[in-house]
C-alpha cells in the first residue's frame, strides 16, 4: 500500500513509517475526492454548473492539491459569470503546478482582455449598489443597476436571479420567467432559478385561493426577504475578487497571498454556517 501523503510503501499495518499518517484513511479520502471529481466532470459536461461547483468544491476540500479539479472548478465559476472566483481557483492551481498547467493560459487570456475584467468589475459595482438601493427601498433604481450589471457581464447568473426574484415579488410572472429562463440557459439546473419557478406556480395557486376566499395576500414581503438572503453570500465573493485583482498585478504568487485566500475561504464557510443556522447578525436582524 502506498501512502498518499509522502509516497512511502507501507507493507505492514495502517500507519506510514515515514509520515505516520493513517494510509487507510488517506486512501478513503482520496476515493471520496475522486468520486466527487467524476461527478463534477459529469455535471459540467451537462451544463449543470451549480452542481459541478458543489461536487468540485468537495473534491478539492478532500484533496487540496488536485489542480485539475481546481481548473474545472474555475471554468464552472467562469461559465456563470463569477470571474473572481474562477481566477482564485486558477491562481491556486498555478501555484501548485507551474509547467503545462492550463490555468496559466486561462489567467493570461484574462490579463490580455483587460476590458472584459473592467466590465466584470463594473458589473459587481452595479450589483452591490443595487443591493443597497433595495435595502433603502429604491427598487426602481436597483432594477436599473442590475440590468446594467448583466449588460456588462452577460453570464452574471446572480444578477439575473436577483432580477427574477424582484419580478416574482412584484407578481410580474412574464418578466420573471424571462430572467429565470436566461439563468437556466446558462446554468441548466440552477437551484435558485428552479426555486423561483416553483414560487410562480405557488403564486398561481395562492391567486386562485384569493379569488375564492376574497382575502388579501401581501406578495412583496416574503420575496423581499428572499432577495435579502440572496445578498448575504455575495459579499464574500466580492472580497475575494478584490484580492485576486490585486494579485494579478504581481509577477508571481506570494505565500502571503495564499494565506489570505485560506483566511477568506474560512470566513466564507463561517458566514455560510451562520446563515444556515440563523445566527448571523444579518439573519437575526431580518428574522
Amino acid at each position: 500500500m502506498i501512502c498518499q501523503k509522502c509516497g512511502e510503501e507501507v507493507r505492514n499495518g495502517n500507519i506510514c513509517p515515514r509520515c505516520k499518517s493513517d494510509v487507510v484513511l488517506l486512501n478513503k479520502v482520496r476515493t471520496i475526492s475522486l468520486k466527487q471529481y467524476n461527478k463534477g466532470v459529469y455535471y459540467a459536461r451537462e451544463g449543470d454548473y451549480s452542481a459541478a461547483i458543489i461536487s468540485l468544491s468537495q473534491c478539492v476540500m478532500f484533496d487540496k492539491k488536485n489542480y485539475v479539479a481546481r481548473n474545472l472548478l474555475g471554468i464552472s465559476y467562469y461559465q456563470i459569470g463569477m470571474v473572481g472566483d474562477a481566477l482564485k481557483q486558477w491562481i491556486i492551481s498555478e501555484s501548485m503546478k507551474n509547467e503545462k498547467n492550463p490555468a496559466t493560459k486561462y489567467i493570461a487570456a484574462l490579463q490580455k482582455n483587460g476590458r472584459m475584467l473592467e466590465k466584470c468589475n463594473d458589473a459587481i459595482v452595479f450589483y452591490n449598489k443595487a443591493i443597497g438601493q433595495f435595502k433603502a427601498g429604491s427598487d426602481d433604481l436597483a432594477l436599473i443597476g442590475l440590468k446594467k450589471a448583466v449588460d456588462f457581464n452577460p453570464n452574471f447568473v446572480d444578477a439575473y436571479n436577483l432580477i427574477a426574484a424582484y419580478y416574482v415579488g412584484k407578481g410580474d410572472k412574464k418578466k420573471a420567467r424571462t430572467y429565470i429562463d436566461k439563468v437556466l440557459e446558462i446554468d441548466k439546473r440552477n437551484p435558485k432559478a428552479l426555486e423561483y419557478l416553483a414560487d410562480l406556480s405557488s403564486e398561481n395557486k395562492k391567486s386562485d385561493d384569493k379569488n375564492t376566499t376574497g382575502t388579501g395576500y401581501n406578495e412583496n414581503a416574503p420575496k423581499k426577504i428572499k432577495v435579502r438572503w440572496e445578498i448575504v453570500t455575495f459579499f464574500a465573493g466580492v472580497i475575494i475578487t478584490g484580492a485576486i485583482a490585486a494579485a494579478l498585478a504581481l509577477p508571481g504568487i506570494e505565500s502571503g497571498f495564499l494565506k489570505k485566500i485560506d483566511t477568506l475561504e474560512e470566513r466564507i464557510i463561517q458566514l455560510e454556517d451562520e446563515n444556515t443556522n440563523g445566527t448571523s447578525t444579518f439573519a437575526l436582524k431580518y428574522k
